[in-house]
């Protein structure tokens, strides 16, 4: 069993959940405002010695403007701004093929440039590092799993999915808290 934390498109098509375990401490995040129409979920899990890991799921449409993409940015910097001492992961497709995230560079224009610097900033700002480094969907990297403690991932696998986009597998250090289970 899992406790699941959606945020479904209003049009019923789409959207994007979390499902945590049962047997580990979690709550949503949603304290922190930010626009209705951003798809975006966070939650939050209690690690040892009252640390805390931040995990987010996000999709941002590829047609979405600059507007979108400063709003996807400015919720997740009040995460992290809000929650500075936790491990913070934020995964999805946020369709940005564009960008070479071991050099750091904008290397086409499927997207504005200034999107793609958008994001490139934000993830320089929060000290975010990318981990997938292989195609998820054909030749191109649109979904990305941002962390500010990449030492505590061990490994990184993508592996065939059963959509256009493969199943991003990611193994860590991290140890959650867990419920002990009732007799």
């Amino acid at each position: 069993m899992s406790s699941v934390y959606r945020k479904d498109r209003k049009d019923g098509y789409g959207g994007v959940f979390l499902a945590v375990k049962n047997d580990l401490i979690s709550e949503e995040i949603t304290d922190i405002e930010k626009n209705d129409k951003l798809e975006v979920t966070c939650v939050k899990i209690l690690l040892a010695k009252d640390c805390k890991l931040i995990v987010g799921a996000l999709y941002r449409p590829p047609n979405s403007d600059i507007e979108y993409a400063q709003d996807v940015i400015a919720f997740l910097e009040k995460v992290v701004n809000k929650h500075p001492k936790a491990v913070h992961w934020f995964a999805g497709d946020y369709n940005l093929s564009d960008i070479n995230w071991e050099t750091q560079s904008i290397e086409s224009s499927q997207n504005p440039r200034a999107l793609n610097q958008l994001f490139l900033d934000f993830s320089f700002k929060c000290k975010l590092e990318q981990k997938i480094d292989q195609p998820t969907r054909d030749d191109n990297i649109p979904d990305l799993f941002l962390t500010n403690r990449p030492s505590l991932i061990n490994k990184v696998r993508i592996e065939p999915g059963l959509s256009d986009h493969d199943v991003v597998y990611v193994e860590s250090n991290v140890r959650p808290v867990k419920i002990k289970p009732v007799p």
